[in-house]
């Protein structure tokens, strides 16, 4: 994960979002099931998160 943000706001439910770096083999369908179980675990261990975004990010690598 390359950053980790969250937002909590009044009586919002939190909303985190990160940049997550997936390694270079994984193919869309595998960040796409990746994504869903993060969604899925962050929601059944935190009651109070209403959405989550996640933004597949690849470093710059020299």
């Amino acid at each position: 994960m390359l950053r980790l943000r969250s937002a909590l706001r009044d009586y919002f439910p939190a909303a985190p979002a990160a940049k997550i770096d997936f390694v270079d083999v994984a193919s869309a369908a595998g960040v796409e099931i990746a994504c869903d179980e993060v969604d899925k675990r962050l929601r059944e261990r935190f009651s109070g998160i209403s959405l989550v975004f996640l933004d597949p990010t690849p470093t710059c690598r020299r």
